[in-house]
């Protein structure tokens, strides 16, 4: 769980406050529950669908930085 709310802190550092709203749409379209541990499959889900919501120039950036 302590990764994915890194993942999380580093979105909503980039995009503002809506990032809560978009991370809870694509936990909700992976089945996961906060808190819960995480597949490393469905990490790189989230990670992919958060980084659409990122502009361009920071895309890099965020992904580098959130890698497994």
């Amino acid at each position: 769980p302590q990764k994915v709310n890194v993942l999380l802190d580093n979105f909503i550092d980039i995009v503002g406050p809506l990032g809560t709203m978009f991370a809870e749409r694509i936990f909700s379209n992976l089945g996961y529950d906060r808190g819960a541990e995480m597949s490393g499959e469905d990490y790189s889900l989230l990670l992919s669908a958060l980084l659409e919501e990122i502009p361009g120039n920071r895309r890099d950036e965020f992904k580098n930085k959130n890698l497994l």
